[in-house]
């Protein structure tokens, strides 16, 4: 039997007597009328589930509303210090209820806590939500006059007011991952979110009957929209658990899926080969995947070798390959862009490297010398439309390669607080087609047979392990790094190996460093200690730097002369240049990787 509260508010909804309301709260009080004492969410720690219902939710976030309007008003921010838990859960919609815009933050180290500041100040947030101790952690760090909420003690019986809310207000603000030095929060308004929830729904096919199962965090679009908006949404089920355990025992992902039945999950491409090289066949003893209709992949690019590996090495355990399904999105557009049909093969086809490099389209036979294996990630959502366009000319390019550009509802509002950016960035326009406003998604790609294929990217952002990650962020720890590096350019970007994508840095060392490199290079050995010593240091020195605050491994790490990486007139770094320069070997510098291995081999000799 409904509870009381589930009872007026449906009442409430018959009469049309509530305020304006968008159909994405109307929805959240449907389906938990309707699915009243069924399963909502489920957090799954050391073989138990903690659970919450539907109604148990739905009292739990008006409470949580009803908290809030005490200490803030209508389109107030409030950051949301995100774990894995209901609690998120629960500020979250409780946040949304009440016209609080909620920005879901991920947890840094408290001495390292400059991102979070940045997002907080950047969006102007009132208020700070979080379990009470990680609260207390960032209480010396954070400005002061923030409001400190603790998720885990929020009092009840505090009488909540639904406020008027319209389709086109901001829902929330997602922030794009690894921000640090320039944060930018994507403006998702209930409208643009209802429009992608549904574009899930009938892409994906969700039903009532959904069980998904994941461990991606939920301050990342993939995790918060796909994982915990989706099932509710369609009045489905979620379990959870944490990034770290997934990332120290990836088995225990599979498990759940086994002993929940799920039938649905979702991983960027890592998460896959993380599987694939930590899990043995025997570990594996136990786990049954028949039931996994769908697993998605998306988030950064995916590779054909990976979804092979994975499916080879767990086809044992019942999974299907019609259930890997590689998709394409972007926080931008709340998450979904283009998947292809649920239950059917993925597409993948060959083709040639060298045209792809000119921006051409020519297929090539599989294994052939130059060929490259390519997904295809399916076509646009249903009222969408995805077009490929020439990024100088802004004309399209239906039979190219050129800038993957998008228009329909889900497109968002644009980055808070960034007017300029926003306009060029969601409201391109095609020479030929000067009425609609398209999002430009800074993607490289193409359409074959009617399928949409990412062949790489013209904006600097890196996207490594499922992470954005802006080369800013990197270069600035670069200098930092070492009292010798904080004068000089540095560029960061990333490449493919046959291994995946890797991390590249190119960086300007003082003229007089390097010509001692170069002294130590032509006397052909490491006999030059103080020079060895040099190399020693700054590898050690920039690796910990990028390791501790972007937590990504240097493939090569590369020095040049002061003065010698391309540049625009501004002085701003071409890093595109700079890495066509890296691909070409024509950078004129030194490894200082290769430098290094050559140094520890002769020290082991």
């Amino acid at each position: 039997m409904m509870n009381n509260l589930i009872e007026q508010t449906a009442k409430l909804e018959q009469e049309e007597t509530l305020p304006e309301t968008p159909d994405f709260i109307r929805n959240f009080y449907k389906n938990c009328a309707f699915f009243d004492l069924k399963t909502a969410f489920g957090r799954l720690q050391n073989d138990h589930v903690e659970a919450i219902t539907y109604s148990e939710l739905h009292k739990k976030a008006i409470d949580f509303a009803g908290y809030l309007q005490n200490f803030t008003s209508k389109g107030e921010r409030a950051a949301i210090l995100t774990e894995t838990g209901l609690e998120f859960i629960i500020a979250f919609y409780g946040c949304i209820i009440a016209g609080i815009i909620p920005v879901p933050c991920s947890i840094p180290n408290p001495k390292k806590a400059d991102g979070l500041r940045n997002i907080i100040d950047d969006c102007d947030a009132r208020i700070i939500i979080g379990l009470s101790g990680t609260l207390k952690k960032f209480t010396p760090v954070l400005n002061s006059s923030l409001i400190a909420i603790a998720s885990d003690n929020i009092p009840s019986g505090y009488a909540f007011t639904p406020p008027a809310i319209k389709e086109t207000d901001v829902a929330f603000l997602q922030y794009t991952s690894g921000t640090t030095s320039d944060p930018k929060g994507v403006m998702v308004t209930y409208k643009n979110l209802q429009a992608n929830l549904k574009m899930i729904k009938d892409r994906f096919e969700f039903t009532p009957q959904l069980v998904m199962v994941s461990w991606l965090p939920f301050y990342h679009d993939m995790g918060l929209v796909g994982m915990i908006l989706s099932p509710l949404h369609a009045g489905g089920t979620g379990y959870y658990l944490s990034p770290m355990e997934f990332i120290l025992k990836p088995l225990e992902w599979l498990k759940a899926i086994t002993t929940l039945k799920g039938n649905c999950t979702g991983v960027p491409n890592f998460a896959l080969e993380h599987c694939v090289s930590r899990i043995a066949d025997e570990q594996g003893t136990g786990l049954d995947l028949t039931g996994l209709k769908t697993l998605f992949c998306g988030s950064e690019p995916i590779r054909h070798q990976t979804l092979k590996t994975f499916n080879e090495k767990f086809r044992q355990f019942g999974l299907s390959p019609n259930a890997l399904y590689p998709c394409y999105g972007m926080a931008e557009l709340a998450l979904f862009a283009t998947a292809g049909k649920v239950g059917q093969h993925y597409k993948q086809n060959s083709f040639d490297s060298a045209a792809l490099f000119n921006k051409q389209v020519k297929k090539a036979a599989p294994g052939a010398a130059g060929a490259i294996d390519l997904i295809g990630c399916g076509f646009a959502a249903q009222n969408s439309q995805v077009i490929i366009v020439d990024p100088q000319t802004q004309t399209e390019t239906p039979q190219g390669i050129g800038e993957i550009w998008i228009t329909g509802p889900h497109v968002s509002a644009g980055y808070w607080g960034k007017p300029q950016i926003t306009q060029n960035t969601f409201k391109a326009r095609l020479n030929e087609s000067p009425g609609t406003d398209y999002l430009r998604t800074g993607d490289l790609g193409f359409i074959f047979d009617e399928q949409l294929y990412i062949s790489g990217r013209i904006k600097d952002v890196i996207i490594m392990n499922g992470r954005n990650i802006y080369p800013t962020d990197i270069e600035i720890c670069v200098n930092n790094s070492h009292q010798d590096l904080n004068e000089g350019r540095c560029a960061a970007f990333s490449v493919w190996r046959d291994t995946g994508e890797v991390l590249i840095i190119v960086k300007e060392i003082h003229r007089s460093h390097y010509k001692m490199m170069d002294e130590f290079i032509a006397n052909a050995g490491p006999d030059g200690e103080t020079t060895g010593k040099l190399v020693v240091d700054y590898c050690k020195a920039i690796q910990k730097s990028v390791a501790d605050t972007v937590g990504l491994v240097i493939d090569d790490l590369i020095v040049v002369a002061q003065n010698r990486l391309p540049v625009t007139t501004s002085g701003k770094i071409r890093r595109a240049a700079c890495k066509d320069l890296y691909l070409n070997n024509e950078l004129n510098g030194h490894s200082l990787t290769s430098l290094l291995k050559n140094i520890l081999r002769h020290d082991r000799a």
